[in-house]
């Protein structure tokens, strides 16, 4: 199989690509994030815990770059969150494989490729009334409160010149701070 196969599977089509330098994907709008960036600043509420994220990459030189004002998605980690997050590990891992595979100079390519298809799928998964959606701040840094469980947690954003896509989750506890940091991406690229 060809790169040029590869990149025709993980993209699927150039509106997709289109879509994902907006700051918000077609499907969310200011709006909602807005409203529910509020609704995740309010207290705990009876047994409601709070999830402190702190999502940054590191450089190849070493310095800590945050995702600086990325939009963080969380989901409860049921079947559909399950399905979400085997979906995108699952391009993670076609993309990783031709990507170990390719030239040195088409890394970058395959990486760019990957979180375009990772965004195609994210769509879907935002359109659901019960996903949260939460702009992290300057630092990389949010604060959401949410009712006890599992959740998946995920956040696209810029992380110094590297656009990037983290994926991680989060076990919420009754009354208790849960801090989730995310330092690896799943997958980058310089822009």
């Amino acid at each position: 199989m060809t790169l040029r196969t590869v990149v025709a599977f993980l993209v699927g089509s150039s509106a997709v690509a289109a879509q994902t330098s907006a700051k918000y994907p077609s499907c969310v709008s200011p709006e909602r994030v807005q409203a529910e960036q509020k609704d995740a600043n309010q207290k705990p509420q009876n047994n409601d815990g709070t999830v402190l994220v702190y999502v940054f990459l590191i450089t190849g030189g070493g310095d800590i770059k945050p995702a600086r004002m990325g939009l963080m998605t969380v989901i409860e980690r049921d079947p559909a969150g399950q399905a979400y997050m085997d979906g995108v590990l699952n391009i993670h891992k076609i993309a990783d494989d031709y990507r170990s595979k390719a030239p040195r100079e088409e890394g970058d390519l395959i990486s760019m490729e990957e979180l375009r298809a990772i965004e195609k799928v994210s769509r879907v998964i935002r359109a659901r009334d019960d996903v949260r959606l939460v702009e992290l701040d300057e630092e990389g840094k949010a604060r959401i409160v949410l009712h006890p469980g599992a959740y998946v947690v995920d956040v696209r954003g810029s992380g110094g010149v590297n656009e990037a896509f983290w994926l991680g989750t989060a076990a919420v506890e009754s009354g208790k701070d849960t801090p989730l940091k995310m330092s690896r991406p799943l997958v980058a690229y310089a822009r």
